[in-house]
C-alpha cells in the first residue's frame, strides 16, 4: 500500500514541480507570466510594452498594426510610416495588408 501512494506522490510532485518555459515578450524579449500577457497577431506582449514603436501610445488589440518586422503601431503612425509608400491597400479583417 506505501508503495502505490508513494508512487502517486512521487507523480503529483513531478507533475507540480515541472516548470513549464513563460513564452518570450516579442519587444523585450523577457518572460511573459499569464497575468501580464497580451497575445496579438499570434505574438506575446507584456501589457506595458504592448505599445506603438514610433510615439509610445498604449495599444489596444482593436486599435493596433504590424509592420513587416514584426513592430507594432498605432493606426496613425502606421499609415503615415506605410501606407503612404504603397499604392496598394486593402483592409482584411480590421488589419491592412500592403501589396506592393
Amino acid at each position: 500500500m506505501t508503495s502505490v501512494l508513494e508512487n502517486i506522490h512521487s507523480r503529483h510532485s513531478q507533475i507540480w514541480n515541472a516548470r513549464v518555459a513563460s513564452p518570450l515578450c516579442n519587444c523585450c524579449g523577457k518572460a511573459v507570466h499569464l497575468a501580464e500577457r497580451l497575445q496579438c497577431f499570434s505574438q506575446v506582449y507584456h501589457l506595458r510594452c504592448f505599445r506603438c514603436k514610433h510615439c509610445g501610445l498604449h495599444l489596444r488589440v482593436e486599435n493596433c498594426q504590424r509592420s513587416t518586422d514584426d513592430s507594432i503601431f498605432c493606426e496613425t503612425h502606421f499609415r503615415r510610416l506605410f501606407v503612404a509608400q504603397s499604392s496598394y491597400v486593402f483592409r482584411h479583417n480590421q488589419r491592412f495588408v500592403i501589396t506592393n
